[in-house]
This record gives C-alpha cells, structure tokens and sequence, in this order.
C-alpha cells in the first residue's frame, strides 16, 4: 500500500532537518495558516514583546581607560511561551482523521528576536510506527472476514 506524508508532517520533517529561526511575525503564519494551530496558543506569541536595553559606562583615568556596555535582552510576556507542547498531525494523507502527537520544542532567540519550532528526537519516527501499527490493526481487523493475510512490515 503506497502512502503519502502529509504537508503538515512532511513541514515537521523539514522543520528538524533545518531548524530554520523565523522573526515573530513568520512564526504566527506558521503556526496559524501551516500547522493550523489554535488561536489562543497563537495568541500567546503575538503578545510578545521584544526589548533590547543598554547602558554604557566608563572611567577614564591617567594612562588607562576602563570602557563597558550591559546589554539586557528580554521578552516581555514570555512566560506563557511553553518550552515545549504536543502537536496533533495526521501523518498520512490516506488516513486524515487519525492524529497523532509529536513533541515540539519552541526555542527563543533572544538575541536575534527570533523563533524556532522544531521537533524533539525521535518524535517524527514514533509517529509514523504508530499510524503504521494502526493501519495495520485496522487493515487486519476489517479483512479478518475475507480471510485475506496482512503483512506488515518490508518483505
């Protein structure tokens, strides 16, 4: 039986392999028009509020000079960002209805006034074995009647 990833999945994976940082507004459409999240978790990224403040200070002496700035980088309202949260994907286009969760961590580049989203390890290979094995139960369970065999697995 061929299957086909999903975009939402097939996004999951390419999420992984290039952890790519996004500025907060390309976050949101991920989130949002990509993945198809909730608005209230989305919410709690468009409440971000990024600040960047600095003092500079110096002394200046015979024959030395003693130079520094402090920058301070914070995120207003980032406690609501959870480090990490389950996302519901259907893994297969063939079965849309069966979701199944795969953990992602949401990394703050406070730096940079960036994001990332990318799965944890192993997450994305649990996923697919469990669609597998439904499909498998639900292929076996339905043609038990026909006497048809299943086999799972690579021959």
């Amino acid at each position: 039986m061929v299957l086909h990833q999903t975009k939402r999945f097939h996004l999951l994976e390419k999420l992984q392999e290039e952890k790519p940082l996004f500025d907060q507004y390309t976050f949101i459409k991920l989130l949002r028009l990509e993945l198809g999240l909730d608005t209230v978790f989305v919410g709690k990224f468009r409440k971000l509020s990024w600040s960047d403040g600095g003092t500079s200070s110096g002394q200046h002496t015979h024959g030395s000079d003693k130079l520094g700035k402090t920058i301070n980088l914070q995120i207003e309202n980032a406690a609501d960002i959870p480090e990490e949260f389950d996302l519901q994907v259907p893994v297969y286009d063939e079965f849309p209805n069966e979701l199944m969760i795969v953990k992602c961590a949401i990394e703050i580049d406070t730096r940079n006034q960036r994001l990332m989203l990318c799965p944890l390890p192993n997450e994305l290979d649990k996923a697919m074995k469990n669609t597998q094995q439904f499909i498998h139960e639900w292929l076996t369970r339905e043609l038990a009647a026909c006497n048809v065999p299943v086999y799972y697995g690579t021959p």
